[in-house]
């Protein structure tokens, strides 16, 4: 049983392995341009890629990580006018007195020349569940029923499913790629094990126990 437990840690820690996983949820969408994104009612980027730090003086900064692309998918969509609105993911603050994640978002987009008018803010949310319930809720009251929808790649799957389940027609805009698509090839540097390629694993099995979860649900 050890040894079989240090070959699936092995498989699991190589860049061929997470690849593979990643690939297999993000192959599930078609990857669109926003040139050839379609007119939608609003766009909605899920929260997502930003990171929080305590200053010594005990004040919060926040600041872009992993999965930015989302937001600038986004953006770049209601610039060329895909959309009237653009409504985005809710997210709590991870360190007191910091602003929620949604909120800083928001001064972003202000900042980008995003009409205050033309925002949706979801309120405070852990998961894409709770999320999506109030954005969902905000979109119904402008009278909403189709949403281009940014997020990761891999995400996009169980994302799209749960706002279709809330009564969305849904037009994914996958980003965030973890892997290049059709450009993957085979090399024996694939076979090395690695941190980040455990990590990319985890997230994945993860996202595909998450869309699991969720179809079961939809069966109820």
């Amino acid at each position: 049983m050890a040894t079989v437990g240090l070959m699936l840690l092995y498989a699991c820690c190589t860049p061929l392995v997470a690849t593979w996983i990643a690939r297999s949820l993000e192959t599930q969408s078609v990857p669109i341009s926003v040139a050839d994104a379609p007119q939608v009612d609003a766009i909605v980027v899920l929260g997502g890629g930003i990171a929080t730090l305590m200053r010594p003086d005990g004040t919060a900064d926040l600041y872009w990580h992993h999965a930015s692309d989302r937001f600038e998918r986004g953006v770049a969509a209601f610039k060329a006018g895909k959309a009237p609105c653009l409504a985005i993911g809710g997210g709590d603050a991870v360190i007191e007195d910091a602003p929620t994640l949604s909120d800083w978002v928001r001064q972003q987009a202000i900042e980008r020349g995003i009409p205050e008018s033309a925002l949706i803010v979801g309120g405070a949310a852990s998961y894409t569940t709770d999320e999506s319930e109030g954005l969902v809720k905000e979109l119904r009251t402008r009278g909403v029923r189709t949403i281009l929808l940014c997020t990761s790649a891999y995400h996009i799957p169980r994302a799209r499913l749960i706002y279709e389940r809330l009564g969305m027609q849904v037009v994914a805009m996958p980003c965030d790629f973890d892997t290049r698509g059709a450009a993957e090839r085979f090399s024996m540097k694939l076979l090395m094990p690695r941190g980040l390629a455990l990590s990319q694993t985890e997230t994945c099995l993860k996202e595909w126990i998450g869309l699991a979860a969720v179809r079961l649900g939809a069966l109820r």
